[in-house]
């Protein structure tokens, strides 16, 4: 690059002034010629950036803080990727090998048109903002993107903001086990002024929003959009934040995109926002949540295990085929199901709103004690609690299914092959429609079976009944004594 191309001081000025920012005294600009080395004099005009922590860099081209034996690279802002009269910032900032950047303030992608990248990664490669760092916020096209990977570390003292200002895209990428974005402001936003901001973490790293993990992940404001993916298909990440949030004017969306057998979601969830479980591993809701655009399950399964309120908020809740949803909790919403309805966590209860079993749905009802109580983890049967209908679409089932010591597959304690039964598997308050829908399958039923199953309805509850057969030696008894008696009151007459 030209030094005829690059930013003069008086347009510097004009930028910073533009952005609402005050200009500062010594500005090093990357000459994008040479080595990418940062702690290389000839690199700059302007000289290295002072480790006295006094002037700013407007970084073009590629540059590498690779180096640990000059100390920690100081800046008092990092402007990565901007752009000025007659260019267009195109930049890569990466930080390796235990190497680290203090700045004051970071601005990843700052103009119209600007491309930048800031990449931290390995163990002890660290970026510390004293103030707020900003990925995206260019007013136009162009886009900036964060990774952190590896073990690395980025450590914000106040507000991280992804995708600032109308149509500015910014993404956060952070991976690894050890990997950490630690932002300590009370809200830190997706998608803030009309922009896009996603958020991605993956492979146990971890973020934590707020010093003690009070703090929140906004997704913007002002016609802003915001995504959350946990997951890109393998190990999670986790979130440490005391809730998500959206504005209604904002569009947010939560993808668990994992595939843990055990992966636990407890921010508190609210807002314009949908939540899909998208990976093949299981998410277990524990909030009481207040969102309101829909949850979708599409692979895996989704856990409701709120103590209070609603885990999937006030929208509605559509389980595809080959999908579970399951949980001790509530849902308020309709359900839809198309794939596999199993209250409780092995036996338990999950209370819904109004609840069809689809063409292609089950009901997996699990009995781990033929004379205990509905609903209860302690023993008894799984039970659904509807309040609203119960609908069986023409294709729907029934899965019974006995379960043993510690709730693993086995048989059912209590159940007498010979004995009669009357269950009740679903409560309603708007009654129950379709059960002659339903084809019964004890294909998981290891109990003796000398009897029948069926689906019947009780007011505004569904109930298994179980109707025993004797055995033909009983009923071949129960007639000779009755050819007995007869035979006898014949010879007293």
């Amino acid at each position: 690059m030209k030094p005829s191309s690059l930013l003069s001081p008086p347009v510097l000025v004009t930028l910073l002034t533009a952005a609402g920012l005050q200009p500062l005294a010594a500005v090093s600009v990357w000459k994008n010629s040479g080595t990418t080395d940062w702690f290389t004099d000839s690199n700059w005009f302007g000289g290295i950036p002072s480790t006295s922590n006094t002037e700013t860099q407007m970084v073009n081209g590629n540059i590498a803080i690779s180096r640990t034996d000059m100390g920690q690279a100081l800046s008092t802002s990092i402007w990565l990727g901007g752009n000025g009269p007659g260019s267009v910032g195109t930049a890569t900032l990466s930080i390796t090998n235990g190497a680290s950047l203090a700045t004051t303030n970071g601005y990843i992608g700052l103009n119209n048109g600007s491309n930048a990248t800031l990449n931290i990664s390995g163990t002890g490669s660290a970026l510390t903002a004293s103030s707020q760092l900003y990925i995206g916020m260019s007013n136009g096209s162009g886009t900036a993107v964060m990774n952190i990977s590896q073990g690395a570390s980025v450590t914000v003292s106040s507000y991280l903001l992804v995708g600032y200002n109308a149509t500015g895209n910014g993404s956060v990428n952070v991976s690894g086990t050890g990997s950490i974005l630690q932002a300590n402001g009370g809200i830190n936003s997706l998608g803030y002024l009309g922009g896009t901001g996603t958020m991605t973490i993956s492979n146990g790293a971890t973020v934590k929003l707020g010093s003690s993990g009070n703090g929140g992940l906004g997704f913007g404001n002002s016609n802003g959009t915001g995504i959350l993916n946990i997951g890109t298909g393998g190990a999670a990440g986790t979130l440490i934040a005391y809730q998500v949030a959206s504005s209604s004017t904002t569009t947010g969306k939560i993808n668990f995109n994992h595939n843990e057998s055990a992966y636990t979601f407890s921010p508190f969830i609210y807002g314009n926002i949908a939540v899909e479980q998208k990976g093949s591993g299981t998410t277990t809701l524990t909030a009481a949540n207040t969102y309101t655009g829909g949850t979708t399950i599409t692979n895996g399964k989704l856990v409701a295990n709120n103590g209070t309120g609603s885990a999937t908020g006030t929208g509605t809740v559509l389980a595809q085929a080959n999908t579970t949803l399951a949980g001790n909790g509530t849902i308020s919403g309709a359900v839809t199901m198309l794939g596999t309805f199993a209250p409780g966590n092995s036996v338990g209860k999950l209370n819904t709103g109004s609840l069809t079993i689809g063409s292609t749905g089950t009901y997996a009802w699990e009995l781990n004690n033929a004379t205990g109580t509905a609903g209860t983890t302690a023993g008894g049967w799984d039970l659904a609690n509807v309040n609203g209908t119960l609908t069986f679409q023409s294709g729907s089932s029934l899965d019974i299914i006995s379960l043993g010591t510690n709730n693993l597959s086995g048989q059912a304690a209590n159940f007498n092959p010979l004995a009669n039964y009357l269950w009740t598997i679903a409560t309603t308050t708007g009654g129950v429609t379709g059960v002659e829908n339903v084809t019964l399958d004890t294909s998981g039923f290891q109990n003796t079976i000398q009897g029948t199953f069926a689906l019947e309805t009780s007011g505004n509850n569904l109930v298994l009944r179980y109707t025993a057969v004797p055995e033909p030696s009983a009923i071949v008894a129960l007639l000779g004594g009755t050819f007995i008696t007869l035979r006898r009151r014949r010879q007293l007459l």
